[in-house]
C-alpha cells in the first residue's frame, strides 16, 4: 500500500471507523512491517496489548518511513516482536495471529512400564461416523438435542458438531461387565467434540480417529487416538485417564493437553496446557508440566521435551490453523487434510520457518493469498491439486 493509503487506515483504525476488511488489511500490513524492522514490543499483560498497538500506530503516523520490500538476507523470524504480542488481536478480530515462543525449564526422565497392545485398525471415512459394535452409524443424522441410542449407549447430539456419551442408571453399578467400544471418525475438512461417559471432553481435529469404550470400568480410562485431539479430562485420581497412541501413552488424572499422532507422520506429539501428564514408552517415561511438548521419533530412542507456547495448541481446538516453526511442507500438509486436496511441490522450496494463527473458516483461496503475500510463494491450482513453488 502506498504511505498515504496507510495513513488513513490507521486514523480509520484510531477513530474506530474501519470496516472489518479495512481491520484485516491493516493487521496484515503490520505483520508484514514487523517483519522488516526491530519494534520494540514489551506488554507486561495481554489487556495492554491493544493499547500498545495503538500507540504504535500513532507513532507510524506521526513518524512515516518509506515502505521497503523485504530484504531477502534477513534471518529474523517471520514477524517482529509487535506482531507477536499483537497475536491476541489478530486471532480475535481476524483469524491471523503470530505466537511467540517461551522458556521453561525442562523435566526428568524415568521408566514406566505401559502395556504392549496390537495397534487399533482405524478406517478412512468421508462422512463423520461411529462405528459400535459392528454397525456405522452417521453423525450428521442424528437429531439435535434428542437422547439417542447408538448401538448400546445413549448419546445426545448438542449441536451440529458435538455429542455427549451418557451412562445408563442400570450400568452405575456393572464394575465387573466388559462394555463394548465405539470409535468416532472425523474425515478431512471436519473436526468433532465429544463428552466422553465420564464427563471429559475431546475435540477430535481433522482426519482423526478415537476409540473407547462406553462405560469406563476397572482401575483405568483408557482411550485409543489415531490423529489429533485435545483432552480435557475429568479429575479421578484413583481411575488414570490413558490415551494410547502408536507406541507410546499419556497418562493423566485430570488435566488439559493435546495428543498428535496421524498414521503418516513418524512422531507422537504431547503437549500440556494446564495440570500435569507423564509421556510414556516401552522404555521410559517423563513428567511434564505446563507449556510442554514431549516427542517420540519412530524408529528413535529417548523422548525429546521442549517449551513452548501454548496458545498455539488452544488455537487450534477452537479452529484456527496452528502453525509453530514449521516450512511450507509440513504447513501444507495440515492445509491437505482440511481442504482435502493434493499438494505438490515444484523447484527448490525456501526452507524458511513459520508460526502463526488463520481461521480453518476461510477459504482455502485467501489462506494461500495470505502466505502469497508473506511468504514469497507462488500456488498454481488445478482442480483438487495445489502446486507450491517459491
Amino acid at each position: 500500500m502506498k504511505r498515504k493509503a496507510v495513513n488513513d487506515l490507521i486514523k480509520r483504525y484510531l477513530q474506530g471507523d474501519c470496516t472489518a476488511e479495512e481491520r484485516q488489511i491493516l493487521y496484515l500490513w503490520l505483520a508484514k512491517q514487523a517483519a522488516q524492522e526491530e519494534w520494540e514490543w514489551q506488554p507486561e499483560e495481554e489487556v495492554e496489548v491493544e493499547h500498545q498497538l495503538r500507540f504504535r500506530l500513532r507513532h507510524l503516523l506521526e513518524n512515516p518511513k518509506p515502505l521497503e520490500a523485504e530484504s531477502p538476507q534477513r534471518t529474523r523470524s517471520l514477524f517482529g516482536k509487535l506482531a507477536g504480542a499483537a497475536a491476541i488481536l489478530l486471532l480475535a478480530l481476524t483469524g491471523l495471529g503470530i505466537w511467540f515462543l517461551g522458556r521453561h525449564p525442562l523435566p526428568t526422565v524415568g521408566t514406566v512400564a505401559i502395556q504392549q497392545r496390537e495397534p487399533v485398525a482405524f478406517q478412512t471415512y468421508a462422512a463423520l461416523t461411529i462405528h459400535a459394535e459392528g454397525k456405522d452409524y452417521l453423525v450428521d443424522s442424528l437429531p439435535i438435542g434428542v437422547e439417542t441410542t447408538v448401538g448400546q449407549a445413549v448419546v445426545k447430539k448438542t449441536s451440529i458438531n458435538s455429542l455427549s456419551y451418557y451412562q445408563r442408571l442400570g450400568d452405575m453399578d456393572s464394575s465387573s461387565r466388559v462394555f463394548a467400544k465405539h470409535t468416532i471418525f472425523v474425515p478431512k475438512g471436519r473436526d468433532f467434540n465429544v463428552t466422553l461417559p465420564d464427563g471429559s471432553d475431546v475435540w477430535l481435529n481433522t482426519e482423526s480417529a478415537l476409540e473407547f469404550p462406553t462405560r469406563f470400568t476397572g482401575s483405568e480410562r483408557r482411550v485409543t487416538i489415531s490423529g489429533e485431539a485435545f483432552f480435557d479430562v475429568t479429575s479421578d485420581k484413583t481411575n488414570p485417564f490413558i490415551v494410547a497412541a502408536n507406541e507410546t501413552e499419556v497418562i493423566a488424572t485430570g488435566t488439559q493437553f493435546n495428543v498428535k499422532a496421524y498414521r503418516d507422520e513418524k512422531a507422537t506429539y504431547a503437549t500440556l496446557v494446564e495440570g500435569m501428564i507423564t509421556m510414556a514408552t516401552p522404555e521410559e517415561s517423563l513428567s511434564m508440566t505446563p507449556s510442554q511438548q514431549a516427542i517420540t521419533q519412530q524408529g528413535m530412542p529417548g523422548i525429546q521435551v521442549s517449551s513452548i507456547n501454548v496458545a498455539n495448541i488452544i488455537a487450534k481446538k477452537n479452529g484456527y490453523f496452528a502453525f509453530y516453526k514449521q516450512d511450507i511442507t509440513s504447513i501444507m500438509k495440515e492445509v491437505s487434510r482440511w481442504y482435502d486436496v493434493e499438494i505438490y511441490f515444484q523447484g527448490e522450496i525456501s526452507p524458511r520457518l513459520f508460526g502463526g494463527t488463520f481461521s480453518r473458516k476461510r477459504t482455502l483461496n485467501e489462506l494461500l493469498e495470505y502466505f502469497q503475500s508473506i511468504g514469497n510463494f507462488k500456488f498454481k491450482q488445478k482442480g483438487r491439486r495445489i502446486i507450491v513453488m517459491s
